[in-house]
């Protein structure tokens, strides 16, 4: 028996024993009130049933369905809503149709075992609540809401029951009606949740957004063209479409795997992951050129002293600026230190006279997505048509 297994079951034992409690008191103090409550508890006993049936079979899984039957507990749900509608028109028909004869007595007792049914039920659903919410289980919330429903219609039972000591007449009868309004109240809530997720309602925006930061801190990733997702029992299902630097198949599937993995460890419950990727469009593009000074292009890499940013679009270079290396001085990793320098600044391709010859600074430009074009005809003048004739070819590959 599982941790939601467990709690559902304390649940049952729970609305068994405080059904029986206000049953009898009721009928001992005659209060419509009261046992009006005995009613709805007692209608709280099916849908415990339900939903233990409902969470046991909602994690399996056979070849008629593949993908689990996770909405069995939102069908459960659901059919807890309907219980608790039951239970509200009970006791509208009890209390507006049905003569009660009785007089109030031993008023006492009932409002003790309403002060018991009013501890005991704020005990267990904020006990419930907090482990639907760490298994992200729509039964147990909406079940611990129920519970809540029930904490608040013995408040009002208990007030209707003290407003007697001082001859307020109907007090008791209005006592229930209020409680039938807000099971009504709680019923509307469960249905609607129920509902949401069985019609594949969308994921709420801040598990969509942890899923979106989580794949754009892969380097790979130039941007996330959309994300969608939906919630199927306790588990959630996400789609979404990225674009990547790279058009090597294999790479791809390599870091889609990893990302897959990532959303899954850090974002709980969720069963599915699906991404597809596309290569990222080489229009718009970044381009770094070493320099010894402003105007000389160096034959070293992490030693140069600065570095000319172009930024290409459509086919022209639109911007240029000369910026310092910061760690063209230090003494250890000045090369890896220089290409993630480069590459926090958006830089899409580097420009080289001569290759690179330690293998670190060429892993840094491999996460990131980001080419090395060797040419060692490169000057100032002929960068631009060098650039845009490496772009012409790159896209003659497409």
């Amino acid at each position: 028996m599982n941790r939601k297994e467990r709690v559902v079951s304390l649940g049952l034992l729970m609305n068994i024993t405080l059904a029986a409690g206000k049953f009898a008191a009721g009928f001992f103090s005659n209060s419509v009130g009261l046992i009006a409550d005995a009613i709805h508890s007692s209608s709280d006993i099916v849908a415990s049933i339900a939903l233990l049936i409902g969470v046991k079979l909602s994690n399996k899984k056979s070849k008629a369905f593949p993908f689990g039957m996770y909405k069995l507990e939102n069908l459960i749900e659901l059919f807890t809503s309907f219980a608790i509608f039951f239970a509200g028109y009970e006791i509208l028909r009890k209390v507006l149709f049905e003569k009660n004869p009785y007089d109030l007595k031993h008023i006492f007792v009932a409002i003790s075992v309403e002060l018991c049914a009013i501890l005991v039920t704020f005990l267990f659903s904020s006990y419930e609540m907090r482990i639907g919410k760490a298994e992200e289980s729509p039964g147990l919330i909406a079940d611990a809401q129920h519970v809540r429903s029930d904490m608040l219609s013995s408040f009002v039972i208990v007030l209707g029951l003290g407003a007697s000591f001082f001859k307020i007449y109907y007090a008791d009868k209005v006592a229930a009606v209020i409680v039938a309004v807000l099971i009504f109240k709680a019923g509307y809530e469960v249905a609607m949740d129920a509902i949401r997720v069985l019609l594949d309602a969308s994921l709420d925006y801040h598990t969509l957004d942890n899923a979106k930061e989580i794949v754009l801190s892969f380097p790979m990733v130039k941007q996330v063209k959309d994300i969608s997702g939906r919630n199927s029992g306790s588990y959630k299902f996400i789609d979404i479409v990225v674009e990547l630097k790279t058009r090597d198949l294999e790479k791809a599937h390599k870091i889609v795997s990893e990302m897959e993995k990532a959303i899954k460890k850090k974002i709980p419950h969720v069963d599915s992951v699906m991404i597809h990727y596309e290569p990222a469009e080489k229009k718009d593009f970044v381009v770094a050129l070493p320099l010894s000074n402003f105007n000389e292009i160096s034959n070293e890499f992490g030693s140069s002293e600065y570095f000319y940013i172009a930024t290409f679009e459509n086919g022209k270079l639109i911007k240029a600026e000369t910026i310092k290396n910061p760690f063209s001085r230090v003494e250890k990793g000045k090369g890896i230190k220089t290409a993630e320098f480069l590459a926090k600044n958006g830089i899409d391709l580097i420009v080289l006279k001569e290759d690179i010859k330690s293998p670190g600074p060429r892993y840094v430009f491999d996460d990131y997505g980001i080419q090395v074009l060797v040419n060692k005809n490169i000057s100032m003048s002929n960068f631009a048509d060098i650039i845009l004739s490496w772009a012409g070819k790159d896209d003659e590959e497409k």
